[in-house]
């Protein structure tokens, strides 16, 4: 507290007296354009960041971008381009606008990057959707239902019908063994559906039938099989439903692949 005193060393009546350097300043707000939201890479791998920033009653002076365990650790410039991850683990890069009167972004943006080992691909459902070719509606679905998928989204197949089929294309970087496993999403109104790989069945079907809430089985294990480095075909096919099922739709929000050897 500051007391303001007179001639005669008598303090002010008034209750408090605020002190600001910059009292009407409005801080500057920044933005991450690209990436334009969090991504999951492998490690090695690099991540393309770009970013602006605006200041209502200034200038932006610098910016500050920080990537933990990056290629470099930090940036100076706007738009910093390609930074590498090379170690797995799960890092959050931010970026921070300082304008022209020293006012740091109280909220500056950031982006989770999760760096996954070497040996192991994860593909979000929803970044396929682009590739299916299918006799039914293949969608993105955003979190609904009381579920919060990885990615905030998942691929969507609205079957309805036995012998309804959705074909996939992923691509495998390197050529070896891999273990296949996925995140499939279980409901009341889901079929039992089986997965073939360039044509040759995989594994057993899955039932995606769930009552009353929705889940998700994360560690569904379809399989071991042999990949040249590639595209790939995965076919997801309706075989049938369970009993109490009340329609044949699929739900993936992931697929995960393992290089064993």
């Amino acid at each position: 507290m500051l007391f303001v005193l007179n001639r005669a060393g008598v303090p002010s009546v008034a209750r408090f007296v605020q002190v600001s350097q910059n009292p009407t300043d409005q801080p500057p707000k920044g933005t991450i354009t690209a990436p334009t939201g969090d991504v999951t890479i492998t490690a090695g791998q690099a991540v393309k960041f770009a970013g602006t920033a605006s200041d209502v009653d200034g200038s932006v002076q610098k910016y500050s971008w920080f990537f933990p365990e990056g290629t470099p650790e930090s940036s100076s410039a706007p738009s910093p381009g390609t930074i590498v991850f090379p170690t797995a683990g799960t890092y959050v890069a931010s970026l921070t606008a300082v304008d022209d009167k020293g006012v740091n972004d109280p909220s500056p943006p950031t982006r989770r990057v999760t760096v996954q080992p070497g040996n192991t691909l994860k593909i979000e459902g929803e970044s396929l959707v682009a590739t299916a070719t299918a006799t039914a509606t293949v969608q993105v679905q955003y979190n609904c239902c009381g579920v919060v998928w990885s990615g905030n989204d998942q691929l969507f197949f609205r079957a309805s019908k036995v012998g309804d089929y959705m074909v996939l294309t992923i691509n495998v970087p390197t050529a070896g063994t891999y273990d296949l496993s996925a995140a499939m999403t279980k409901a009341r109104d889901y079929g039992i559906v089986s997965l073939a790989v360039d044509g040759a069945q995989l594994g057993q079907p899955f039932d995606g039938y769930n009552s009353p809430n929705v889940t998700v089985n994360n560690n569904v294990a379809f399989g071991s099989m042999q990949l040249g480095a590639g595209a790939h075909k995965l076919t997801f096919t309706i075989v049938g439903k369970n009993p109490s099922s009340i329609n044949y739709q699929v739900g993936i929000d992931y697929l995960q692949l393992v290089k064993t050897n």
